[in-house]
């Protein structure tokens, strides 16, 4: 479970690419605190958040949160 924790924090770092974190908390709907914490692997996104990640990103749910 960690290890899959760490694999969705890095593609999560990866999406928000050059924008901060607030930026990128701004463009998917939380706060940029909660960004920090999806990039540390101390949480995952909502359901909710996943599709609005996965919308935004051109990729799907599946790619992200689980292969």
């Amino acid at each position: 479970m960690e290890e899959r924790k760490a694999t969705i924090a890095q593609r999560l770092r990866e999406i928000r690419g050059h924008m901060t974190q607030s930026e990128f908390a701004d463009w998917i709907g939380v706060e940029p605190t909660t960004v920090s914490m999806y990039e540390r692997a101390e949480r995952i996104p909502s359901d909710g958040v996943k599709i609005r990640i996965a919308e935004k990103s051109g990729k799907t749910v599946q790619e992200i949160f689980f292969d």
